[in-house]
């Protein structure tokens, strides 16, 4: 097995097995123990990449998330994103082209095609999907897609007199305790998944809250529960301030219904 750099700044690794020769082309510089996996999918991939193999995009696509499904590698959200995205985003004749047909050319009209009426950072996750399907059923494809620039975004910062105006405005609704659970850093999935069961009062009388879960929509548009954070540092637990803890006992449900039937 060789690996020889290109002049385009790629790598090839090439083998020859039985008397066939084969090639695999990569953007980066491949560890002797990754060319090895990368030829070893190659020449196992080669004899079955047929033109009539009965497997489109999509019927890959389905394929990916039930395998993942019961491994609970996919959140219900990605996985409601990647349906979205194969049901009525994407384009038909992409989605029901077969596996093996699909060119380096076809993904990038279909880039090009989406991304003139989507964001740049929706663009990137459906090439996101786009990857991890072809990775997944053709390993050894080589591609090199032009992806729209992302955008810079201009964030603010509420002054302290308007975050004052904002507690002011809301205090004695129940949205009071969502405003101040935002200024601790929590988001609404979040502010929506708590129970009292969450927060726990110390020996030393100080409240800790406990944030380990999220509401979000699953595949079939249906508000769920979700236990698992997206990330590590979405696990965590904060010390709330005694007045808030005090208010949120106070609350006749702490699940926020009012604040849910509002958050559409």
């Amino acid at each position: 097995m060789t690996i020889e750099k290109l002049e385009t700044g790629s790598y090839r690794i090439r083998q020859q097995y039985k008397g066939k020769r084969y090639q695999i082309v990569v953007k980066y510089k491949p560890t002797q123990k990754e060319a090895t996996i990368l030829m070893a999918e190659k020449m196992k991939l080669a004899p079955e990449e047929k033109k009539n193999a009965p497997k489109t995009f999509k019927n890959c696509t389905i394929e990916y998330i039930n395998d993942r499904r019961s491994d609970s590698i996919l959140s219900p959200s990605t996985i409601r994103g990647y349906m979205s995205l194969i049901n009525s985003s994407m384009d038909s004749k992409f989605v029901n082209k077969n596996i093996y047909d699909i060119t380096p050319k076809d993904i990038q009209v279909e880039i090009t095609r989406y991304s003139q009426e989507h964001a740049p950072k929706s663009v990137r996750n459906m090439h996101g999907l786009i990857s991890t399907i072809m990775h997944e059923y053709r390993p050894s494809f080589v591609y090199d897609t032009k992806l729209p620039e992302l955008q810079t975004r201009i964030s603010t910062t509420p002054s302290i007199e308007e975050v004052k105006m904002l507690l002011e405005a809301t205090s004695g609704t129940p949205y009071h305790v969502m405003v101040q659970l935002g200024i601790l850093g929590l988001r609404s999935g979040e502010m929506q998944a708590l129970t009292l069961d969450d927060m726990k009062q110390l020996k030393s009388g100080a409240y800790i809250l406990t944030i380990n879960k999220d509401r979000i929509r699953n595949e079939k548009n249906q508000w769920v529960i979700k236990n698992i954070p997206k990330n590590n540092t979405s696990n965590r637990k904060i010390e709330l301030p005694k007045e808030l803890a005090e208010e949120i006992l106070q609350a006749q449900n702490f699940r926020t219904d009012i604040y849910m039937k509002n958050y559409k």
